[in-house]
C-alpha cells in the first residue's frame, strides 16, 4: 500500500515538473478579446525567453497598457516593443508604415536570456565545472 502511494506521488511530481520546461511554439492560433468586445484571431510564436503576438503576415501586436486594446507594435528607443496606440481591428499596419517582424532588440534579447535559469544537463550540454577531471 505504501509503495503504491509513493509511486503515485512520484508520478504526480514528474508530471508537474515536466510542464515547467518551455517548448518553442510557432504560429499557434489563439483568440483575444478587445475591450469593445471584438474577437481577434491572432498567432503566437516564441520560447521561454520571448513570446511574440502577431497576425498572419507577421505584423507584431502588443497590448496597450493604457487603453488595454491589442494594438500594432513597433520597437521603441529602449529596444523593447511599444504600442502604436492603433488597435489592430481598426487600422491596417501597412497604412501606418509598419514592417512585419518587429521584435525587441538583440541586446534586450540577450538581457532576457540571462535572466532565465538554465539547467545545462537537461539541455544536453555539459558544464565544465561538473565534468570529471583526470
Amino acid at each position: 500500500m505504501k509503495k503504491s502511494k509513493l509511486f503515485l506521488v512520484v508520478l504526480i511530481c514528474l508530471i508537474l515538473t515536466s510542464s515547467l520546461y518551455s517548448h518553442p511554439v510557432r504560429n499557434r492560433e489563439i483568440q483575444y478579446e478587445q475591450p469593445d468586445g471584438t474577437i481577434l484571431n491572432v498567432f503566437i510564436s516564441g520560447d521561454e525567453v520571448f513570446m511574440l503576438i502577431h497576425d498572419e503576415e507577421m505584423y507584431t501586436i502588443i497590448r496597450d497598457s493604457r487603453t488595454r486594446f491589442y494594438c500594432w507594435a513597433r520597437q521603441g528607443e529602449d529596444g523593447e516593443l511599444e504600442s502604436t496606440g492603433f488597435p489592430i481591428h481598426l487600422h491596417d499596419p501597412k497604412d501606418l508604415g509598419l514592417e512585419p517582424g518587429e521584435t525587441i532588440s538583440s541586446e534586450r534579447m540577450r538581457l532576457r536570456s540571462r535572466n532565465i535559469p538554465h539547467n545545462e544537463n537537461i539541455r544536453g550540454r555539459s558544464d565544465s565545472r561538473n565534468t570529471p577531471s583526470t
